[in-house]
């Protein structure tokens, strides 16, 4: 999830400057139709706009990038199925407790995510 959150901000980062990237189709049709003194308002509006909006993803996102993607899992009819294999992969209880694939699914999830964040 880390490294789409990055690519994701690294675009807007991009269209920043170039605001054709993201609203191409749309500023082709109106710099036909409209004057050059407007058309440039409407990209320097719209660059200012992609601007908050990158402001405001990369600090709602930061909060919660730095957290494995199966913490998502938590929550929901499976909470207490993911809970117990949290305890069993980070407080080695035997993965003989786990008698459901759920939870054997969860198990392998966190380890991958703790490879990945290492």
């Amino acid at each position: 999830m880390s490294d789409m959150v990055s690519v994701w901000i690294e675009k807007l980062r991009n269209s920043i400057d170039n605001v054709f990237d993201i609203f191409g189709e749309e500023l082709y049709e109106a710099e036909n139709f409209l004057p050059i003194d407007v058309f440039n308002e409407l990209c320097e509006s719209l660059k200012s706009g992609v601007e908050h909006a990158l402001s405001g993803f990369a600090k709602w996102m930061k909060v919660w990038i730095h957290l494995p993607l199966s913490v998502c899992r938590l929550g929901g009819d499976y909470g207490s199925d993911y809970a117990r294999t949290f305890l069993h992969v980070f407080y080695s209880r035997p993965e003989s407790d786990y008698s459901t694939l759920q939870e054997k699914s969860y198990i392998k999830s966190l380890q991958e995510d703790i490879i990945i964040n290492k």
